[in-house]
């Protein structure tokens, strides 16, 4: 029989052995309670969309055996093909507190704070932007983990279920493809021009690719692309956006579209050089030799040859038949002439009098081209043919040792223009009229 002593005949070292005994059982229960985790249950990780490369919200649910403590931590890790560095946007809707994201590796850790203790039980959490395999198969198994603030796990489940990551919405995962992304800026338009504050219709399409484009970049360069400044970044894939035309002064502007699912960027384009502001491109055309289109009858065309600009804007035109062809620069105008005194002064409504054809290309003959950031060297022919020159031996040989004066740089996005001949070996493989080349110091000092 057991003898229990009333509490007044223990001393208090003995009641002090006692009590420190007890601590010690609840405290060896509490840290097994960690040491070994329990399993969760009904543990699943379920992306929006199992569409390969898509990005998406991945849905996390499971059921806890324990409590997760205020300052505790939903730990999710994903097989090595998801993209997870960008995650963002954590929510846990059965748990209170706020929510932040630790990302290491393939494993994406949801953080507690400034909430109760989460008790066992259902719970239902979702992670966005988490981008899928790139290929079709098996995700491999996912991991839910629940934790203490110090990384210690509570519950756990190492072998929740894969997905299957295909290419279109059927159950059955065909053999992999690879992903095609595409964007294509159609508006604005060559020769187009606005004033500092006009709204600015830019659209594009992205319709070619078969991978998901979700959102576009837009960016506008006023040299040739060498540099860009943001327009906007992340805005939707809807086909549109307006800008508001910057105060400045620019002859040639292009935008570029960035096609993005918010991790990479999938597919770029860019527009057409078009103007802003009333930038002229050089010099004075006030001469008094100058003729006056305007002084001509509305129906009275000019002769192919030349040169005109509105009373508007500063962009030349080269009149061929009833077309106008703008120069995107005035180092182009200027290998078709010396001066601008021989542009003709026409008003905005003659100007409708001629359809917008495609920029001129610099005169054939006239100079070298290389495109900016490209290391090649054109000669440059008739119907604007380009042909690669393709050592410096043979550039000595045809145009001297000082044909680096000939190169001009050309806007990237005039190479779109230009169609491409057969590459120069040998100095045999062109006919070559020197008398022609122009420096590029020459053409600009003009």
């Amino acid at each position: 029989m057991m003898h229990v002593l009333p509490l007044s005949v223990l001393t208090l070292r003995e009641i002090k052995l006692i009590t420190s005994g007890i601590f010690a059982v609840v405290g060896f229960l509490a840290g097994a309670q960690f040491a070994f985790a329990a399993p969760l249950t009904g543990a699943n990780v379920e992306p929006a969309t199992l569409l390969v490369g898509t990005t998406n919200t991945i849905a996390v649910t499971f059921t806890t055996v324990n409590t997760i403590p205020l300052d505790g931590a939903i730990a999710v890790t994903f097989g090595s093909g998801y993209t997870v560095s960008s995650a963002s946007n954590p929510t846990c809707s059965t748990m209170d507190g706020s929510f932040a994201l630790l990302i290491s590796s393939q494993t994406v850790t949801i953080l507690r704070s400034g909430g109760n203790p989460e008790p066992a039980g259902v719970q239902n959490c979702t992670i966005a932007v988490i981008r899928n395999p790139t290929s079709v198969g098996s995700t491999g198994t996912y991991t839910i983990s629940t934790t203490t603030s110090g990384a210690v796990v509570i519950d756990t489940d190492a072998a929740v279920s894969s997905d299957n990551i295909r290419i279109s919405t059927s159950a059955l995962a065909p053999v992999s493809i690879p992903l095609t992304y595409d964007i294509s800026i159609a508006t604005p338009v060559v020769t187009a021009a606005y004033h500092p504050g006009d709204g600015i219709g830019i659209t594009w399409s992205t319709i070619e690719g078969t991978g998901t484009v979700s959102a576009v970049n837009l960016d506008y360069s006023t040299d040739g692309g060498i540099t860009y400044t943001a327009i906007v970044s992340g805005t939707a894939n809807d086909g549109s956006y307006t800008w508001m035309a910057p105060s400045i002064n620019a002859i040639s502007v292009t935008i570029r579209a960035q096609g993005t699912d918010l991790i990479a960027v999938l597919a770029t384009d860019t527009s057409d050089a078009f103007s802003i502001g009333s930038q002229e491109i050089s010099s004075d055309d006030s001469s008094d030799d100058a003729a006056d289109a305007e002084d001509a009858d509305a129906g009275t065309l000019l002769p192919t040859g030349t040169f005109m600009k509105g009373e508007s804007w500063s962009t030349v035109y080269y009149v061929e038949g009833t077309t106008r062809r703008p120069f995107l620069d005035a180092q182009t105008f200027f290998t078709y002439a010396d001066n601008f005194d021989a542009v003709i002064d026409a008003s905005d409504d003659y100007l409708a009098n001629y359809t917008i054809g495609t920029p001129m290309m610099p005169k054939a003959g006239s100079v070298l081209v290389k495109v900016v950031s490209v290391n090649k060297v054109y000669a440059l022919e008739a119907d604007d043919t380009l042909r690669w020159i393709t050592s410096e031996s043979v550039a000595s040989s045809l145009y001297g040792s000082n044909w680096a004066d000939f190169v001009i740089d050309v806007p990237v996005t005039a190479w779109g223009h230009f169609n491409f001949g057969e590459d120069v070996d040998s100095e045999d493989d062109i006919s070559l009229d020197g008398t022609e080349m122009e420096s590029r110091d020459a053409l600009n000092s003009k």
